[in-house]
């Protein structure tokens, strides 16, 4: 079912989102005053509102102690340990490498 609202742009420009709506999109878990949300005009009329995702502050690769090689989830390379030793950041994103052990 859907929910009907109603509301009035004020001078400014804005509307308001009844919190009905927004305790809908978050979980419980989540606290949505200040959280960041993307809008986006389609066949200009209607406004599509998303929580917007945050990118993953790390970059995950796995690590196989019995090849001693390291697979990137960024691009499907391996490569070997010495050099997955010096690696810091991820040279496909840039993200800092997460360390997972096979």
């Amino acid at each position: 079912m859907k929910d009907n609202y109603m509301r009035r742009i004020d001078d400014l420009g804005r509307i308001c989102i009844p919190k009905g709506i927004l305790s809908k999109m978050f979980s419980k878990d989540e606290y949505f005053e200040g959280y960041p949300i993307n809008m986006f005009l389609e066949d200009n009329r209607n406004i599509i509102i998303c929580k917007n995702k945050p990118a993953a502050r790390f970059c995950e690769w796995k690590y196989n102690t019995n090849l001693q090689q390291a697979e990137s989830n960024c691009d499907n390379i391996s490569i070997d340990q010495k050099t997955f030793e010096k690696l810091i950041y991820c040279p496909f994103c840039g993200k800092e490498i997460k360390r997972k052990d096979m």
